[in-house]
């Protein structure tokens, strides 16, 4: 695993894979070799658009956001939720600050509420992620009821108010109009 880790951070990423699917041949379900290749997948995405290889950028990116949608929404990893979806974020803002596409509501929707349901992960974290969402909405115009739920307060505010609930289902019917 290790070895795929420093390949990744070379840009190397289908090395990387390859030594983080050989990790994963030896230990089926660990937490850190599923993140690292979900991670790899879509930082080799956003690495393939921020060099214009358009060919392949979309398909890896599409596959690491997959790998950590399993990741974030499966009760086996839910202690380690907080790093999956800080990971998730960030690459997904890098992906979509440097594509044509912008963000839907319901993406900025569901990261709201994947970032409420870190309640217990590191603020200091967390509150970077939220933050490059909220500057995101704004460098694209995002309209104002959808950049409102990144407000410090008001993100804050509801992740307290989330703590007392169960389910990301009381975030979507909450926030989203």
């Amino acid at each position: 695993m290790q070895r795929g880790l420093y390949e990744q951070r070379k840009n190397q990423f289908e090395n990387a894979n390859t030594f983080l699917n050989n990790a994963q041949q030896i230990q089926k379900r660990s937490y850190q070799i599923r993140h690292a290749l979900a991670k790899n997948e879509m930082a080799w995405g956003v690495y393939e658009l921020k060099n214009q290889y358009f060919g392949s950028a979309a398909y890896h990116y599409e596959k690491g956001e997959e790998k950590f949608l399993e990741l974030i929404n499966s009760p086996d990893y839910s202690k380690a939720l907080g790093y999956s979806v800080h990971s998730y974020v960030n690459l997904k803002i890098d992906y979509y600050t440097l594509a044509s596409d912008v963000l839907s509501d319901e993406e900025i929707g569901d990261m709201y509420g994947y970032l409420i349901q870190t309640a217990t992960a590191d603020y200091k974290v967390m509150q970077q992620a939220v933050q490059k969402v909220y500057e995101y909405c704004m460098a694209k115009g995002i309209k104002k009821d959808v950049t409102e739920k990144f407000e410090k307060e008001n993100f804050w505010q509801c992740k307290k108010a989330y703590e007392h609930r169960e389910g990301i289902n009381f975030v979507r019917d909450y926030m989203i109009m």
